[in-house]
């Protein structure tokens, strides 16, 4: 008979029960039903914003222009739609990043996957005051770099800030 094999953890993960399964050859399967749950909503809305975005783009007065022009409604969206249907997409891309930093704290405890989250959670309950400013701290510099990259994409995504320049 062969011997139940062993996964050997890294160092850091080798403290936590919750987090051995998360080492090794079973951590992609281990991760499918969370990263599910906290995708699948926001993937819903990020859907939705932009379907609502093309048909508003498709309406507009240049669409119809191109489209007169002899471009095919395809051709015509590639080449003058995508980027102004872009523009909703980006700024809600942005915000919907803040919403899965929180949502990544309830699915860290629901499915007792070791985290930023539950750390936070854990400090919180220990009252220790120093852990929460830091991770508190660590999310905001990560919201404020999304802010920052989501600018940086519009100023080179929104036609009509590059005509500005």
């Amino acid at each position: 008979m062969e011997a139940a094999r062993e996964t050997r953890s890294p160092v850091i993960l080798q403290g936590s029960a919750g987090a051995r399964k998360y080492a090794g050859e079973q951590f992609l399967r281990h991760l499918i039903l969370p990263a599910l749950s906290l995708g699948l909503v926001r993937g819903a809305i990020l859907s939705r914003y932009t379907r609502a975005a093309v048909l508003d783009i498709q309406r507009e007065d240049f669409m119809r222009t191109a489209r007169a022009k002899g471009l095919t409604p395809g051709a015509a969206m590639r080449r003058h739609g995508i980027r102004n249907a872009l523009v909703p997409v980006i700024t809600v891309t942005g915000v919907e990043f803040s919403a899965l930093i929180i949502g990544a704290v309830v699915i860290e405890t629901v499915f007792v996957v070791p985290g930023m989250g539950s750390l936070l959670l854990r400090s919180v309950a220990n009252r220790d005051l120093g852990e929460v400013q830091a991770i508190v701290m660590v999310i905001v510099v990560l919201v404020l770099v999304v802010n920052l990259l989501v600018d940086v994409v519009h100023s080179i995504v929104d036609p009509r800030l590059r005509s500005a320049r």
